[in-house]
């Protein structure tokens, strides 16, 4: 068992207990550990789990006052730009000293303004989840035919969902040209390769 401290809203000393199985963090610690940094933003409304291909485990949470994705992962299996912009606990924001108690593991958030798209966009499956996950949502609940209408034919059409998916990665490319920086934008353009860059930012 490892002890993450922390200070509370009060200035005490608290202790987030996480447990790991041989050098894996177990998915209850994650999400206690995400769990803990979403209470940042609020009281939780709502969390999903991101059921993707990821490099560990991730959660959208929605909270009184904001709300984003967080992940808690290997510090060594996301990308650098990862550990120098996005992390907020862990191996990547502690002193070496402490790395080997937390396994290499560390927390990143991108919280749901603007560096939402940083996220799906380095990492496609999430913005694929995403869509699945909206249009999921609209197929079972929307009050509006036609929206309904669309999202069921999204869901049994390969060819349509796979055009949502593009257009949502061109949304986050756009958010991303807006709102990151240029060091940002070239780290994740590295990152897609040459065939999304002639697509234009998108799939």
């Amino acid at each position: 068992m490892t002890r993450v401290g922390y200070y509370d809203r009060m200035g005490r000393v608290r202790h987030l207990k996480l447990k790991f199985t041989e050098d894996k963090i177990t998915p209850e610690s994650a999400q206690k550990w995400a769990r803990h940094w979403a209470l940042q933003w609020g009281d939780v409304n709502h969390q999903k789990k991101v059921r993707a291909d990821l490099p560990g485990h991730a959660w959208w949470f929605g909270c009184s006052g904001h709300g984003g994705y967080i992940l808690v992962a290997p510090m060594s299996a996301v990308p650098k730009l990862f550990n120098d912009k996005f992390a907020v606990d862990g191996a990547a924001t502690w002193s070496d000293y402490y790395y080997t108690s937390v396994k290499g593991y560390a927390v990143y958030r991108f919280e749901e303004d603007c560096n939402w798209a940083v996220l799906e966009y380095a990492i496609p499956e999430v913005a694929y989840w995403a869509v699945l996950n909206r249009e999921r949502e609209f197929a079972r609940y929307d009050k509006d035919p036609e929206r309904k209408a669309l999202a069921l034919k999204r869901l049994k059409s390969p060819k349509l969902f796979k055009q949502a998916v593009a257009e949502r990665l061109d949304r986050a490319w756009q958010s991303i040209l807006r709102w990151q920086s240029q060091g940002v934008i070239d780290e994740l353009q590295r990152l897609a390769g040459p065939e999304r860059q002639a697509a234009g930012g998108g799939m």
